[in-house]
């Protein structure tokens, strides 16, 4: 399945393509392939060893628990939780809460909260500077549109007792990726609602926003 742009979506080893859009497309059980396809990289799992460790500051994360390095562009994990109604997620803490939508435009119909149920994605943290970076996968959901699998792709080498963090805001772009669009940044919007809700950040990048 090619995306929008008419490149594939993944690489002969699995890897999501340096052209790749947000939103990825996997085959479903009614194409005929095999479990092994190139094109159901996030349904075969993770294949590396992961551990939750605690860091003095900001709690709980997740390190890479292997001597092998993990190469760029490579299928990490899914978020996994409990999936609900986008009016539903209104009401409940934001903390785990990830619309289940691909871009600015679209407004999602539903939400995945990770607060009670989810697997090591849920201790992820933020990064200004992330190793890791979101896509979406359609098709693996029997071709649902509106129902979204929400995946973390590394975007560098990740190394032995690396911690695995992404960017909560998705202002990350990596260095060879021409699709990912920033954000409005949270200090320039207008109405201040959205600076009232800002959290300090504390990841240590040089690059740090101080915010979240």
């Amino acid at each position: 399945e090619v995306t929008e742009k008419g490149v594939l979506p993944f690489e002969l080893d699995g890897r999501v393509s340096e052209k790749a859009s947000k939103l990825l497309w996997e085959c479903n059980p009614k194409c005929g392939c095999g479990f092994n396809c190139i094109s159901k990289v996030s349904q075969q799992g993770r294949k590396f060893a992961l551990k939750i460790k605690r860091f003095h500051g900001k709690g709980w994360g997740i390190v890479l628990n292997q001597k092998q390095s993990i190469p760029p562009r490579t299928f990490v994990s899914t978020y996994v939780g409990e999936i609900i109604t986008s009016k539903e997620a209104d009401t409940r803490v934001q903390d785990w809460l990830f619309d289940l939508d691909f871009n600015m435009e679209h407004k999602a119909k539903y939400a995945v909260d990770a607060s009670f149920q989810g697997n090591e994605s849920h201790f992820f943290n933020h990064s200004c500077d992330p190793n890791m970076s979101v896509y979406m996968i359609n098709g693996n959901t029997a071709g649902s549109t509106e129902i979204l699998t929400l995946s973390f792709w590394t975007n560098r080498w990740i190394n032995q007792g690396d911690e695995l963090t992404f960017d909560y805001k998705g202002k990350f772009k990596p260095s060879w990726s021409s699709w990912f669009e920033e954000d409005v940044d949270m200090e320039e919007s207008e109405g201040g609602e959205d600076v009232k809700k800002r959290k300090q950040c504390l990841c240590g990048a040089k690059n740090c926003r101080k915010w979240i």
